[in-house]
């Protein structure tokens, strides 16, 4: 084989091995203390979302290639300054500040002197930086980097009071890694334990720390909440709805059917005002420069009508909820009455109160007799 030949060669099989490679490798500046370095993610297209948990939570991802079985995304969402340790998600990580009006400094300012001048801060941090930043990172890893960038966050008085979507936004995610980490056998030995140690060595420096599924799902809530109630990060009627609709779902992943149920009639109310501003709008005389193009209009009656669907959608979960809880009941109300071995029915009625049963278990296990009514009498036979 001549040299031309094995040097293509060479190129082709260099070609094949960067194809299968789900890594690329990008040169990064770090917007917190300005040293370039290496960040990596995933080839997005090599990894293919599929189907969705009650609070959306991707339930599988397909490989579009072998031999990617022990890549997770989820573990590489997070990107990381190996100098100062500034840590988010790689969608946020180049510029962390846009369209926030806060200044750089301030940001350099919780980063960076508070890990210099605070011992507990440098601690903290120092437990949630991980040995290797590389792509061999581990689920543990991961979570390191989650709890690290929502602490990182809750130092700045800004992304606390006026953008805290983001906090929520990283806790949801770290609750999902959690129950990636619940789900397999394999990773709940290789990680659960090292999980629960570490949190407990931060937890009376960071009480709040999320160091579970729940107090992760918990701080999503919060700091969602908060995005609705005092910030002006929602700007639409139809993103209102969108973050609504989602803390719903978390609240339905919570078992709370009350939060969820308060929370969808808020979203009705704004999909309401919506409307009513479209009706608005179309009374607007044609020669007014204030009216909607035709355009415009029929853009807002496709927003109603999508957000309207996502609420019927949540509206059916909901409701099938509802009604597994009902069949439950109903069947531990029966097995119940089965051990007890009462067989009138104003006994089991009685009983089934006792054992603390709602109404309308009981009327379905135990229904009371009908009561004859007066032209009851006259129909006898």
């Amino acid at each position: 084989m001549g040299e031309k030949e094995n040097k293509k060669k060479q190129q082709l099989l260099k070609n094949k091995s960067e194809s299968q490679n789900p890594f690329i490798r990008a040169n990064v500046r770090c917007p917190v203390c300005g040293m370039e370095h290496e960040q990596i993610k995933l080839k997005s297209r090599l990894f293919v979302k599929q189907g969705r948990d009650l609070d959306l939570k991707p339930l599988s991802i397909l490989r579009k290639k072998k031999g990617l079985q022990h890549i997770h995304p989820s573990v590489f969402f997070m990107w990381h300054c190996p100098f100062c340790y500034f840590t988010a998600a790689r969608s946020d990580y180049e510029d962390p500040l846009k369209d926030t009006g806060i200044r750089p400094e301030k940001l350099k300012k919780a980063i960076l002197l508070s890990y210099k001048n605070d011992p507990i801060v440098k601690k903290v941090v120092d437990l949630l930086t991980p040995e290797a930043y590389d792509e061999k990172m581990t689920f543990y890893n991961a979570a390191q980097l989650y709890m690290l960038a929502i602490y990182q966050l809750l130092k700045v008085d800004y992304f606390v009071n006026k953008e805290p979507i983001n906090i929520g936004r990283y806790a949801l995610r770290l609750a999902w890694l959690y129950r990636d980490i619940e789900a397999s056998e394999k990773l709940k030995k290789d990680h659960s334990a090292e999980i629960q140690f570490l949190v407990q060595s931060i937890e009376d420096m960071w009480p709040e720390i999320p160091g579970d599924e729940e107090r992760a799902l918990r701080m999503a809530i919060q700091y969602y909440e908060k995005t609705l109630i005092a910030t002006k990060t929602i700007q639409s009627d139809q993103a209102e709805v969108d973050l609504v609709l989602l803390m719903i779902r978390i609240y339905l992943k919570l078992d709370e059917m009350a939060d969820a149920r308060k929370y969808l009639e808020r979203a009705r109310e704004v999909v309401r005002h919506f409307e009513e501003q479209q009706k608005k709008l179309r009374r607007i005389p044609d020669d007014n420069p204030n009216k909607p193009t035709i355009a415009e209009m029929s853009q807002m009656s496709a927003d109603a009508r999508k957000m309207k669907r996502y609420i019927e959608e949540v509206q059916g979960i909901i409701d099938d909820m509802r009604q597994d809880k009902i069949e439950e009941e109903v069947s531990r109300a029966k097995e119940c009455v089965e051990k007890s071995g009462l067989k009138k029915i104003d006994d089991i009625r009685s009983f089934l109160k006792k054992e603390n049963f709602q109404e309308k278990i009981i009327n379905i296990v135990a229904p009371e007799p009908k009561k004859k009514g007066f032209f009851g009498l006259f129909n006898k036979k």
